[in-house]
């Protein structure tokens, strides 16, 4: 039987990799059958345009409002991050706003225009935000 806990979890990018997986399963959710999906299977769903800052993390908020994407900035300098959407997740969003660790709110300071969002990010620095997605957008409705 195959068990979560046999893969080596630290790897950065098996992270990465379970969190488009999660967020693909959640933008097909919006997908009826025989739709197409939304974008082609190998469309990143987003990319940082900044060398210093990885993805850390792209979950599911624990309240289920949204996603929570959080940014490390490992270079020396503070740093504005760029993120770029996929239309796909891009026209989906209707909010994004700061969020600390335990996913309150928080304040960041940030400027979004679809599909780029610029965030701040402090050197050595973590900054989380959510995303507030509208589920509607995805969907196509019966004329």
């Amino acid at each position: 039987m195959w068990e979560m806990r046999s893969l080596p979890l630290h790897s950065a990018r098996l992270k990465a990799a379970l969190a488009f997986l999660a967020m693909g399963i959640l933008l097909l959710a919006g997908t009826t059958a025989g739709q197409a999906p939304p974008s082609p299977p190998d469309t990143p769903l987003l990319s940082l345009e900044t060398e210093a800052v990885e993805l850390s993390a792209l979950k599911p908020a624990e309240d289920g409002d949204g996603l929570i994407l959080r940014l490390l900035n490992t270079g020396p300098r503070s740093t504005r991050a760029r993120v770029r959407f996929a239309p796909v997740l891009a026209k989906r969003i209707r909010a994004i706003t700061g969020a600390r660790l335990d996913e309150s709110p928080a304040s960041v300071d940030m400027d979004w225009s679809a599909p780029l969002l610029q965030v701040d990010v402090r050197a050595a620095g973590l900054v989380s935000l959510r995303l507030r997605l509208d589920p509607e957008t995805s969907r196509t409705r019966a004329a």
